[in-house]
């Protein structure tokens, strides 16, 4: 209990720090895609992926930034094994207290499938960053195998958002794109359209063809208010 109230207090001292907080979500691994004018930041590749999406073609996982208090993000799930594979990292880390408790065969699975490299390396790869920036989280880490397990399992967080943003093939399986029914929704909407090709979704386009949107629909309820009146 004590543990998981230091995690909640210090996740409430970000809040009040936006600075701080900013760069905990960058660390962590976010990229937003909730809204259809997001589009200009991403590769190629995971843009394509977005056009596609249906309102159904979500999911949720573990919040990066917030994963050992089990925070919740909604992620694209069409195409990729990101919000499965978060999922089953929060589960291993909530049952075990340290790495070697895992089964060998399940360790090696998160080890060539997931992180494509060796836990031991991700650890170091983690010393080493945060060796100036957040020395206690390393002694931390060094004293307790869960808090080593949730240091390592966030690198994963991280690293799936920079190839979704960076569009590597390689990695497309573990891309992680926050985003919601809307993508799906405002897909819908515009198929058939020269909005369907994403490359066409300018933000001042989407913007008047919402609002011209909206405005036709006020007026087709008024007109139809004062026909029955």
């Amino acid at each position: 209990k004590t543990g998981r109230r230091s995690v909640v207090a210090r996740h409430a001292r970000w809040r009040r720090m936006p600075d701080a907080r900013s760069q905990s979500r960058r660390e962590h691994g976010y990229l937003p895609a909730t809204m259809p004018g997001n589009y200009a930041v991403r590769g190629w590749l995971t843009k394509d992926m977005l056009q596609e999406l249906d309102i159904q073609d979500t999911d949720y996982a573990p919040a990066g930034d917030m994963f050992e208090i089990g925070a919740k993000v909604q992620v694209m799930k069409r195409g990729v094994f990101f919000a499965a594979r978060a999922n089953k990292l929060f589960s291993l880390w909530s049952q075990y207290s340290d790495w070697k408790e895992i089964d060998e065969k399940t360790r090696a699975q998160i080890e060539e499938r997931y992180f494509r490299r060796s836990f031991d390396s991700i650890f170091e790869e983690m010393k080493a960053r945060y060796a100036q920036s957040r020395p206690s989280e390393v002694e931390d880490a060094e004293r307790s195998g869960k808090r080593k397990m949730a240091l390592v399992f966030r690198w994963y967080f991280a690293n799936s958002s920079r190839v979704a943003l960076a569009g590597d093939e390689r990695f497309k399986v573990d891309y992680q794109v926050h985003t919601g029914p809307a993508m799906g929704a405002f897909n819908q909407w515009v198929k058939g359209t020269e909005l369907e090709n994403w490359r066409n979704r300018h933000v001042d386009v989407i913007g008047k063809r919402l609002m011209d949107g909206a405005a036709a629909l006020l007026n087709t309820k008024y007109v139809l208010r004062n026909a029955v009146h």
